[in-house]
């Protein structure tokens, strides 16, 4: 499987959650605004990025006389790739460079250093990883255990040290060997805990006081994907205490649904400089916005003839659909729980057209609203 179907699964909940108002044929009426506005908060990025993005997509479709649902997907992508800025400077790619990875707990930061370290011996480049997280139990030997793997040399104290100091002997090391790219792993820290904050201010300070002006030292956040809406919390106190450079996201590649990394993008300007899709080292990519927004809000393509099953997987289409569709019809307690008319359309708790319309299925979504507040499907 390749990068960009990994990207694709792991950010199917969004990309399912927003598909489904790009059916075939869909009208870009005022239920089209609402639909998409609710997705898009669902998806992780929060009510003023949605309305924004709502409200620039309306614009754009009233200026260019865009009519159907499926003529804004590309627009939509691009808008939401725009909400991401470019960074002044890779500092895995813009060498000599010192990078501190910071984060809460368990959020990756450990894996992402020997994943680009490496990435980074692979390329041949001359990397050191220095392990500062001296508190957390096996966290040296988990680096360790990545620098056997990468072939890269792991800079370590005993567990209970300074990791300050473990940051200046980590440059001293650097100095003397020519490393060219130097990976410093920091203790997860929580954003909540002051005390713990200002140590890693510490960190920070000392080990750019230690680098000198000739080496840049960038403060990367790492953030869980699936942390969701807390996450933008745990960037903010981050950002306000170590005024960050840039951020890594990983485990995309699971139930995360992507849109947290558009509102921190958004709120706090953080450029992000690599996306984590799965657990190998090649899983861990350079990000490329336009195809992070592509991947997790495209249209989801369909068979001719099928019929896109309603939003909650609740029940199928049935078989009165003249298109013949070959999906099963729901169980006769379903039917009886949701009871059709000719009026109701195949999916009828959320009327999704078919894909392939004809005049039997062509279900208006101007004349027919779907009913995401009713308990029931309309009838005549």
């Amino acid at each position: 499987m390749g990068l960009r179907d990994r990207l694709r699964k792991g950010l199917s909940r969004s990309r399912e959650a927003i598909s489904e108002i790009f059916y075939m044929g869909g009208e870009v009426d005022e239920g089209f605004w609402e639909d998409l506005e609710d997705r898009l908060v669902m998806g992780d990025m929060g009510g003023e990025v949605a309305l924004q993005v709502t409200d620039d997509l309306r614009e754009q479709a009233a200026r260019e006389g865009l009519k159907r649902a499926g003529e804004l997907q590309e627009a939509l992508a691009r808008r939401l790739a725009a909400e991401f800025p470019v960074a002044e400077r890779d500092p895995f790619s813009d060498l000599p460079s010192c990078v501190l990875f910071v984060g809460i707990n368990g959020a990756g930061k450990t894996t992402t250093v020997g994943k680009i370290a490496g990435a980074a011996k692979e390329a041949g480049v001359p990397c050191l990883i220095g392990g500062a997280d001296t508190f957390r139990a096996a966290a040296i030997e988990q680096l360790q255990v990545w620098g056997e793997r990468s072939g890269v040399r792991v800079v370590t104290r005993e567990r209970g040290g300074d990791p300050a100091s473990v940051c200046y002997d980590v440059l001293d090391a650097a100095e003397r060997e020519g490393a060219r790219l130097t990976l410093i792993d920091t203790a997860g820290r929580l954003h909540t805990s002051p005390e713990l904050m200002r140590e890693l201010q510490k960190v920070v300070r000392v080990t750019r006081k230690r680098a000198g002006e000739n080496l840049p030292v960038a403060v990367v956040l790492v953030i869980d994907a699936t942390t969701g809406q807390n996450g933008l919390a745990q960037a903010k106190e981050f950002n306000d205490a170590l005024d960050l450079d840039g951020m890594i996201v990983t485990k995309l590649d699971g139930t995360a649904k992507g849109g947290i990394a558009v509102h921190i993008a958004h709120d706090l300007g953080l450029p992000i400089y690599r996306i984590g899709v799965g657990e190998g080292i090649e899983d861990l990519q350079e990000f490329d916005a336009l195809e992070f927004a592509g991947r997790s809000w495209a249209k989801r393509k369909t068979k001719a003839g099928a019929h896109r099953a309603c939003d909650e997987g609740i029940r199928t289409c049935s078989t009165a659909c003249p298109t013949d569709c070959k999906i099963p019809s729901p169980s006769s307690a379903a039917r009886a729980a949701s009871p059709r008319t000719t009026s109701t359309p195949p999916c009828a708790r959320f009327a999704w057209r078919c894909s392939r319309p004809t005049s039997t299925t062509a279900w208006s979504r101007t004349s027919w609203r779907p009913a995401r507040r009713s308990a029931s499907p309309p009838t005549s």
